[in-house]
């Protein structure tokens, strides 16, 4: 029960941090979310900011339905841990690199926020990239010891990503159209420290796969 319960504490963190990290990292869908709540109100970015909840899951099942049918290849497995480490990697590597975020052009247009949301999060190749290099290997590696953690990663991951948006989009309408740059930039440099950390275990893991350690 001790070591089942370790897995499930594990994989809810590395769900959550990846998560808060993708959330709260510079893209198009961070962009939509500050540029909605600025356009019009904060309930349009928070519609924008739940689209992940919409459109992640589907491609997290698609991705786990498709490697669950090789997940027999240690090999194969091996090569997609380490592209989940160099995912990671970069993830954490872009956090420090950031010093603002851009948000576009605020010309007034209908908000129509949550398909504009949907639209930009699924059409990106990002979550696409993450389920296929992280998220599902993730899923399919902690099934192997406790169903309930290989449930509990989509939704822990879904629910920090769709928080941090949601925490994005308050700290833009509470500092009147401007991010506090500061406080923005010490919590994405933390989760950088984080990523760069999974990373390393992701290596650990790939490695095994392969038999070398």
């Amino acid at each position: 029960m001790g070591c089942i319960l370790s897995v499930e504490l594990r994989t809810l963190f590395f769900a959550l941090s990846l998560g808060f990290t993708a959330g709260f990292a510079p893209g198009p869908l961070l962009a939509l979310v500050i540029s909605q709540t600025l356009k019009h109100n904060v309930r349009e970015g928070f519609k924008v900011a739940v689209a992940p909840a919409f459109t992640d899951l589907p491609i997290a099942a698609i991705a786990v339905f498709v490697l669950s049918r090789i997940s027999g290849l240690n090999s194969i497995l091996g090569v997609i841990s380490l592209i989940g480490a160099l995912i990671v990697s970069y993830m954490g590597i872009s956090n420090f690199r950031v010093r603002g975020i851009s948000i576009g052009d605020q010309q007034a247009t209908p908000p129509r926020s949550i398909i504009q949301g949907m639209a930009t999060n699924f059409f990106q190749p990002h979550p696409h990239i993450f389920w296929f290099g992280v998220g599902a290997p993730a899923i399919l590696e902690a099934w192997k010891v406790s169903h309930l953690a290989a449930i509990v990663f989509p939704i822990a991951f879904v629910i920090a990503i769709v928080s941090a948006k949601l925490i994005v989009a308050l700290m833009v309408k509470q500092s009147k159209g401007h991010l506090p740059e500061k406080a923005y930039l010490w919590i994405l440099r933390g989760l950088g420290i984080l990523m760069l950390c999974f990373a390393l275990l992701l290596i650990r893991d790939g490695l095994r796969y392969f038999g070398v350690i």
